[in-house]
C-alpha cells in the first residue's frame, strides 16, 4: 500500500512542534528546557503567566499551546508561528 500515510493525531503534532521548538530555541543560544522557555516567555507574554510544567509539556511533546499563547510563544523564540506548527492545521488545543 504505497502512497498511503495514517491520519496525524494530535500526539504527532505535539510531539513535532516541540522538535521545531526546541530548534528555535537552540537558534537563538538558548538551552531547550523548560526553566529558559518558561522565564523568556512570560517575560513578554501579555496574558497569564506559564508554569514550568507548561512549558514542560510543550517541549516533550504532550500538549500543543493555546492559540494565543502558540502567537507568542512563536514571537518569543523568533519565528512565525505556522514554522512552529509546521504549517499544519491544528486541531483544538489543550
Amino acid at each position: 500500500m504505497s502512497g498511503l500515510t495514517a491520519p496525524l493525531t494530535q500526539q504527532h503534532l505535539a510531539h513535532a512542534f516541540s522538535l521545531r521548538l526546541a530548534l528555535a530555541m537552540q537558534a537563538k543560544g538558548w538551552r531547550a528546557i523548560p526553566s529558559v522557555l518558561m522565564r523568556h516567555f512570560n517575560r513578554m507574554h501579555t496574558g497569564e503567566p506559564v508554569t514550568i510544567y507548561t512549558t514542560r509539556s510543550w517541549l516533550q511533546g504532550e500538549f500543543l499551546p493555546r492559540p494565543q499563547r502558540l502567537i507568542s510563544l512563536a514571537q518569543c523564540v523568533g519565528v512565525a508561528p505556522a514554522t512552529v506548527l509546521g504549517s499544519v492545521t491544528v486541531p483544538s488545543v489543550v
